[in-house]
């Protein structure tokens, strides 16, 4: 739509046929922009439910000798 109103007649220059593409490039600057800004967070994994349930059970078989009776999994 941007586009169609800046060509249907003749403008200026910052709102000729150019403008739509200046504002595509503002948008893709300011998508790349918030991108760079993520925190390293954001590529590490926060693990599985059967991790969780692979570390409890490792933790169980070391304890067992001991009678420790926990839950598998914590209730909520």
């Amino acid at each position: 739509m941007l586009y169609s109103w800046s060509i249907e007649k003749p403008r200026s220059f910052p709102l000729d046929f150019g403008l739509s593409f200046y504002v595509l490039a503002l948008l893709s600057l300011t998508c790349v922009l918030m991108a760079w800004a993520l925190p390293d967070s954001v590529n590490m994994t926060k693990g599985s439910l059967y991790n969780e349930v692979d570390a409890k059970m490792e933790k169980r078989k070391k304890e067992k000798g001991m009678g420790v009776k926990e839950p598998l999994l914590e209730s909520a």
